[in-house]
């Protein structure tokens, strides 16, 4: 028997190859019985592997069939699609964006300037949390082709002041001249939005967002 007739994943082979070589090197003897326990360990693993998938595959397809209760209310549909994420094992991209929506929907604008830009901005996140919709029902959690949307991008040049506002936003005790980051933020943005130290996490996070995508569409 060769290692090639077994049913084995590569890298079993490879290890397995790598053991009867290393027998062979050594003891020069014979490897017959060495093949023959090695198949029989691995071929269980591959029948437990095969079991595992399946049931994953039942599963999927169980819960597939399931409907999701959308609402009209958008901070509840939220809710009900946090639920369904956990319920049907997303992953931690779908829990930590539907988790940024709740903050974007539930963010109050202290300033009545930036209302317009975020009120548009917000209506293009209806269409992320739609997809999201979309691909809980059909249990496709691949990444969002809308992740633009809720993920606009920015100038290179600025990656380290973004990264470090980005991360006093997610996690508020964390120092790094938050203030001279944003300030350098709110230069480049300017004209798009106004957005003030004082505003509470959120609403900052809402309107660097809002500004960058509206930024993008115009400079499309």
């Amino acid at each position: 028997m060769k290692l090639s007739d077994l049913y084995l994943p590569v890298w079993t082979v490879n290890i397995v190859r790598a053991a009867v070589l290393a027998v062979r090197a050594e003891f020069g003897f014979k490897y017959d019985k060495l093949i023959e326990f090695l198949t029989s360990r691995y071929n269980y693993i591959n029948e437990l592997v095969y079991q595992l998938v399946n049931r994953c595959s039942d599963f999927n397809q169980a819960i597939a069939k399931t409907k999701i209760a959308r609402d009209s209310d958008i901070i509840t549909d939220l809710h009900i699609l946090e639920t369904e994420i956990s319920k049907r094992r997303a992953g931690n991209y779908y829990k930590w964006n539907i988790r940024t929506l709740i903050r974007f929907f539930s963010s109050v604008i202290t300033c009545k300037a930036n209302q317009d830009i975020v009120s548009r901005y917000l209506a293009a996140l209806e269409t992320v949390i739609d997809e999201i919709a979309a691909r809980l029902l059909r249990m496709d959690f691949a990444e969002f082709n809308s992740d633009a949307i809720i993920h606009p991008r920015h100038p290179s040049e600025l990656n380290y002041d973004f990264e470090k506002v980005f991360n006093r936003l997610e996690h508020p005790d964390y120092a790094g001249m938050y203030e001279h980051h944003l300030a350098r933020i709110q230069e480049y943005l300017d004209g798009y939005v106004c957005i003030d130290k004082i505003y509470d996490y959120d609403q900052v996070y809402l309107l660097i967002n809002a500004a960058l995508y509206e930024k993008m569409q115009l400079n499309k």
